[in-house]
């Protein structure tokens, strides 16, 4: 397959370059190369979804000193490329694990990430959303409006979500966390300083998981975390998720019609 911008890769000579499941802020490839397996990531929305790409990876090269995230071989800000080992275990969707044990690993790791200090600029994700918002604006006022108001509903639980912050991911999906030993993670963009009973509502919401699941979750966590999450203020939280997902969606809906990249420099020759 033909991929804009891989001469400006440090691998050199042919590659085979093979689409992987591709989330909906990047499209992701495995190459494979004489000298090894690769993954490389292209971003895209990347602006309009408020993220800054070389915090980013910034933070990511810090993560993987710890052990959290994959190694980052290659930048190319210019093009929005970023190389990375490919690890061939696979993830926690593919594992073959029973219900109870995907989700001890799944607490296992939102716990690790909780623990660990890093070196970024905050964001607001009260702000974040307002921004959302407004680009939704664009496309579809009457929409705009209405999640503008159910914003608003969230207020108290917004203002009080860096309380007591601890680092989190914002966007642990099985499919984010690789098998490795010690199991990486990928994907941080949405990465950031709040609430974890935010984060381990996220993980609800995102994995799908029922009342029992969350619930599992929330026990295991309490274990491997050595805290004592309150379950209501998850389930605050888990509202908050749903919405959030649907706002995000909705916005990403109409960036996605054209098929545009709004990213600094698309990969281009």
């Amino acid at each position: 397959m033909q991929i804009s911008g891989l001469s400006h890769l440090p691998i050199k000579g042919p590659v085979t370059a093979t689409p992987m499941t591709s989330g909906t802020a990047n499209h992701v490839f495995h190459l494979q190369h004489e000298s090894g397996e690769y993954v490389l990531k292209r971003f895209q929305f990347g602006q309009r979804f408020g993220l800054d790409r070389r915090q980013e990876v910034a933070l990511q090269r810090q993560l993987a000193d710890l052990d959290l995230a994959p190694e980052i071989l290659h930048f190319d800000y210019e093009r929005g490329l970023v190389l990375m080992p490919y690890y061939a275990d696979g993830d926690l969707t593919t594992a073959q694990l029973d219900d109870n044990q995907r989700l001890r690993e799944l607490a296992e790791v939102l716990a690790r990430i909780h623990r660990v200090s890093v070196e970024m600029s905050p964001w607001s994700l009260k702000s974040r959303c307002s921004d959302y918002c407004e680009q939704l604006a664009e496309f579809d006022k009457k929409l705009a409006k209405q999640h503008r108001k159910t914003l608003q509903r969230f207020a108290t639980l917004l203002n009080q979500a860096c309380l007591h912050p601890v680092f989190c991911h914002h966007d642990v999906s099985f499919n984010h966390v690789l098998l490795a030993q010690p199991r990486r993670v990928i994907d941080w963009e949405y990465s950031g300083y709040g609430d974890r009973c935010f984060d381990l509502a996220s993980a609800t919401t995102i994995n799908n998981l029922s009342d029992q699941q969350s619930k599992s979750l929330i026990n295991a966590y309490d274990g491997v975390s050595g805290e004592l999450v309150d379950p209501v203020r998850v389930a605050d939280w888990q509202a908050f998720s749903v919405w959030l997902n649907q706002l995000w969606f909705a916005l990403h809906r109409y960036l996605t019609k054209g098929e545009g990249n709004d990213e600094q420099g698309e990969a281009t020759e």
